[in-house]
Parts: structure tokens; C-alpha cells; sequence
């Protein structure tokens, strides 16, 4: 028999490193993020707003262990960022665009995942022009690489005329007899404002990005001032969510040319998609995290399952009402789904999968059902009778 000798500083060691994740865990956890995607998001240099979409990405989707997507609004990216929706979203596209993130049609907003880093693409974000050099960071936002950041190029002969320098004797260049003095340089004109102004902003939120040089020219004819251009990109915002610009995958979406012409963002509001709201988004999340194993949770919107949702929330946040007063979740917007959390746990851990099983989430929003996993009133051929 062959005896195993340790030394006692590996042991301290191992249980340092162990209680180290308990300590981690108790604290809220840690988001476990491929090391490929880490490196890449390192060396990417992404301007600071795509920073933080593209690691909200990250947090929704290897932080509750969906590597594949999750199905979020631009508007939750955006709160978990801590920045403007409309600035989240002229991100998001940007990310889209460079194939940094992958965006699909989902229930209730886009299903968003990280992009293979190898399939990453900022060509979309340079500048490319066969006069100017391009000066512009290869990181900088499509909106930020105007014709500022681009210098005219300057050939040696020009850099020499420039310096008052001979390019043969490398003396001061002496006029000719006869000679005639060139005229001088008028005075440069005023610069005229920029006609595109906002088009880029413009660009970014429009879903169909086709007939660019149509669009610019529409833009330039409207010249928009900052107030119409926040108009404009508000309206293309809440139309982008409409039951006719979603269906068959976009395929009545106008041309954007077309739609500036027509002064589109005076359309009336028409009909918009349902969806989840913010609260019924997370609470879903939380159940996919705490009840995964026994309940499948919701994708597809419907009124029942909305008004479910809302029932269950507000029997929570009755009860912290009741036991520490509304101001508690004044001061702690987070209780409310601290609670909903630790409630679901306490119902997994009362399941036994060999007797519960999987449900549906239509099966399990019913409160008589609820009830009876509460008080261990069921057996397994009640619940696959009922579940059918």
C-alpha cells in the first residue's frame, strides 16, 4: 500500500482557493467567460459604451449559463450597462455590425450571444478613401469617423515647396528673370455646416439599411436640426418594434430614403409586438436560474402568462410590504427580486425530481399547483395526469 505525502503548505493552499469560491459564491457569484472571449474583448480596444454592451452581453448570456443567446431588449442592456437606451443602441448595432455580438429575431427583444472571436470584423468601422489617409482609430465608433479625422496626404515635393526648400540644391529657391510672381492664396472660405449631421445616428437604429447614398441625399434635402434628428431616431426606435415592420421578417420595412421623403416619423403609432416588461423579463430569468431543472420557463408573450407573472410579483412585494413597510423597497429597489430569488430557491429545494419531474410554466403558474408543491399534498401520478 503506497501512503500519498502532502506538504503542508499545498493543503493551506487548496483551502484557501476553496473557501475563497465559497466566499465568491455567498457574495453573489462570478461570471465564468471563456478565456478566448476575454482576450479578445482585452485587445479589441472597444470605445467605452461598446465596452459595456458587449460585457452586458456577456453577463445575460455565460452569466446564467446561456453560451448560446438570450432572448433581452436593448433596453435591459442598457440598465445593466448604466447608460441611455439610445446610446446603448447606436452600441448595440455597432457590435452587430462588427460581428462582435449575433442578434436574432427572439419573443420578446433580440437573442444576443458573443460572436466566435475569431469572426470578428471592425472593417465596417474604418474609413477607406483613395485621397485621404484614413487617421481614424480602427476602434472608433462608424459615427465617429467623419471627414475630421482623415489628413490630405502630402507628396516630397510639396512637403519641400513647403518648406521654402530646393529640391535640387536644397538652397532658397530664386525666382527667374522674367519670372512672374504667383498670385497668393485667397483666404479660406467658412466652413460650411455639416448636411449629414445625425445621418449616422440615423443609420445605425434603421433596420434596413439599404439605398445609402438615397438616404444621405433625402437627409441632406430635410437638414434636420438636433431636435428633429432626436425625433427621427425616437420614431425609428418605436416603429422598429411595430407589428408591420416585424412581419415576415421585415420584409415592409421602407427603404429609408422613402421613408424620410414621406416625413415617416409623423406616421401614427402603430400597433406594437407585446412583450415582456422589465420586471416580468427578470422574474423569468431568475426562474430559469432557481427552478430550471423542474420548469420550463416562458419564451413566447401571452396575456395570461403576463398577468401570472404579475400576480406572483405582487404577492411578493405585498408580504415585504407587510413585514418591513414600503419604504424598504425605496431604499432597496433590489429587494423586491432578492426575494422573488430566495423564494424560488426555497421551492426547488423542497422538489424531488424523481416525484416532479419537468412542467410547464402554464402548469406551474397556477397558484392551486404552487400551493400543493408547498404543503407536499401531490404525488408523481397526479402531476403527470394533470400535466398532460
Amino acid at each position: 500500500m503506497t501512503a500519498t505525502v502532502m506538504r503542508l503548505d499545498d493543503v493551506r493552499r487548496a483551502r484557501q482557493g476553496s473557501e475563497g469560491h465559497r466566499r465568491m459564491e455567498e457574495a453573489g457569484g462570478f461570471v465564468a467567460i471563456p478565456n478566448a472571449v476575454f482576450d479578445a474583448l482585452l485587445e479589441a480596444d472597444l470605445p467605452g459604451r461598446c465596452l459595456k454592451i458587449a460585457l452586458a452581453v456577456v453577463r445575460k448570456t455565460y452569466g446564467y449559463g446561456k453560451a448560446e443567446g438570450d432572448d433581452c431588449t436593448i433596453q435591459q442592456l442598457a440598465d445593466l450597462a448604466g447608460i441611455d437606451r439610445s446610446d446603448a443602441s447606436r452600441a448595440f448595432h455597432a457590435l452587430v455590425d462588427a460581428q462582435v455580438i449575433t442578434a436574432r429575431k427572439g419573443r420578446y427583444g433580440s437573442v444576443v450571444a458573443i460572436n466566435d472571436p475569431l469572426k470578428w470584423d471592425f472593417s465596417p468601422w474604418q474609413n477607406t478613401t483613395a485621397t485621404t489617409t484614413n487617421v481614424a482609430k480602427h476602434h472608433a465608433e462608424p459615427w465617429q469617423n467623419t471627414t475630421h479625422n482623415r489628413q490630405l496626404q502630402q507628396t516630397k515635393e510639396s512637403k519641400q515647396k513647403n518648406a521654402g526648400v530646393s529640391a535640387s540644391t536644397g538652397a532658397d529657391p530664386v525666382p527667374a528673370v522674367g519670372a512672374v510672381e504667383p498670385a497668393s492664396t485667397p483666404a479660406a472660405k467658412p466652413k460650411a455646416v455639416d448636411a449629414l449631421a445625425g445621418f449616422d445616428a440615423f443609420w445605425a437604429v434603421y433596420p434596413k439599411r439599404k439605398g445609402k447614398a438615397l438616404a444621405q441625399k433625402a437627409w441632406q434635402k430635410l437638414a434636420p436640426d438636433a431636435d428633429l434628428q432626436a425625433a427621427i431616431v425616437a420614431a425609428v426606435e418605436r416603429q422598429r418594434l411595430s407589428t408591420d415592420w416585424q412581419r415576415d421578417g421585415g420584409q415592409f420595412i421602407p427603404h429609408p430614403a422613402t421613408w424620410l421623403n414621406a416625413a415617416g416619423w409623423l406616421d401614427e403609432e402603430a400597433s406594437v409586438l407585446p412583450s415582456w416588461s422589465p420586471t416580468q423579463a427578470e422574474f423569468i430569468d431568475i426562474l430559469a436560474d432557481e427552478l430550471g431543472a423542474f420548469v420550463v420557463a416562458p419564451s413566447e408573450w401571452t396575456a395570461d402568462r403576463a398577468n401570472a407573472l404579475d400576480a406572483m410579483v405582487e404577492k411578493i412585494r405585498q408580504k415585504i410590504v407587510e413585514k418591513h413597510g414600503a419604504e424598504a423597497l425605496e431604499q432597496n429597489p433590489d429587494l423586491l427580486f432578492q426575494r422573488i430569488r430566495a423564494a424560488l430557491n426555497y421551492t426547488a429545494r423542497r422538489l424531488d425530481p424523481a416525484k416532479f419531474g419537468v412542467k410547464t410554466f402554464d402548469w406551474w403558474a397556477r397558484p392551486s399547483n404552487r400551493d400543493r408543491i408547498h404543503t407536499g399534498d401531490f404525488d408523481r401520478a397526479d402531476f403527470q395526469r394533470e400535466a398532460r
